[in-house]
């Protein structure tokens, strides 16, 4: 090889490596019972770090339903819901109207709670937003709507 292919072959290396530093993306569970986003954009002068917080199980959590028109407790008034992930901290909360036919439903990190509808036969009830789904099976299961992935699930009581 001759000096110029050499040299070009140092650049390109060089410009290569460069680009991919720019971005670099983790997530940790801390031993709080919150989840953590660290995200660490690097580039020459810059370094950024937001943090997200999610509800932390060990307050209580006064949220604003539109269900039910009032701040709730939703450690005493609400369905709790684990995270279906392993060693996740996160929980949902589920206020229902009286005659069940709506669900808020809180998720961690959410200022507030999301209206579901619900749909089908008595007895195969499920409430959905068009997103996720919550459906009835040996308690209550969060799931996505498509997949049918579970992402949280919970006792009624």
């Amino acid at each position: 090889m001759n000096f110029r292919n050499t040299a070009t072959i140092a650049v390109l290396s060089f410009l290569a490596l460069q680009s991919c530093k720019k971005e670099v993306a983790t997530t940790s569970i801390s031993n709080n019972d919150s989840m953590k986003t660290d995200r660490m954009v690097t580039d020459s002068l810059t370094t950024v770090k937001p943090e997200i917080k999610s509800m932390d199980s060990a307050a209580e959590v006064q949220m604003f339903s539109a269900l039910k028109n009032k701040k709730i407790s939703l450690d005493k008034d609400a369905v709790t819901l684990t995270s279906v992930k392993e060693g996740s901290p996160e929980k949902a909360y589920l206020i229902f109207n009286d005659d069940q036919s709506k669900v808020e439903v809180f998720l961690p990190g959410e200022k507030k709670g999301i209206i579901y509808d619900r749909k089908g036969t008595e007895g195969n009830y499920t409430w959905t937003d068009g997103k996720n789904e919550l459906i009835q099976w040996k308690g209550y299961v969060l799931r996505t709507l498509k997949q049918a992935i579970p992402l949280f699930n919970g006792d009624s009581m």
